[in-house]
């Protein structure tokens, strides 16, 4: 019988134990459990944050854009202006002076050929990005690198 007792003795000892480790193995699930919570809330956080900068970056590059697209083409129609302006006064000038009718026309056409429209193009387009790589070098973003 004394031998049951010890028996008995040693097993409730041992439920004893394993009921501590099983509430310390609980204990530390609920903390890792907790950590993991944390930490996604923090990336999470972090995501947010970023993502608002990111936002805030397309705004401000999109009213680059947009301001500079409006300055294209207020010079564009400052230079059509110019030019009309100047071919009034060549019309003016045409009046007074008698001349060839075909040198006139020759140097009209030449005036304005296509490679000068399209080189103007070229010049605007790249006036534009200048600009704003310009503007990203002056403000740099260091989320993007």
């Amino acid at each position: 019988m004394s031998a049951m007792k010890d028996e008995i003795m040693e097993m409730s000892r041992r439920v004893a134990q394993i009921a501590k480790e099983r509430d310390y193995l609980e204990k530390a699930l609920n903390r890792l459990q907790l950590e993991k919570l944390r930490m996604a809330k923090e990336k999470d956080d972090l995501l947010d944050n970023t993502t608002s900068r990111y936002e805030e970056r397309l705004v401000e590059l999109h009213s680059v854009i947009a301001e500079l697209s409006r300055q294209v083409e207020e010079r564009h129609r400052e230079q059509i202006a110019e030019e009309d302006s100047e071919d009034n006064s060549d019309d003016e000038n045409d009046d007074r002076t008698v001349s060839n009718p075909l040198t006139n026309e020759a140097l009209a056409v030449a005036s304005r050929t296509s490679t000068d429209i399209d080189a103007q193009a070229v010049e605007v387009r790249s006036d534009h990005v200048i600009l704003v790589l310009m503007y990203l070098d002056a403000f740099p973003f260091s989320g993007w690198k």
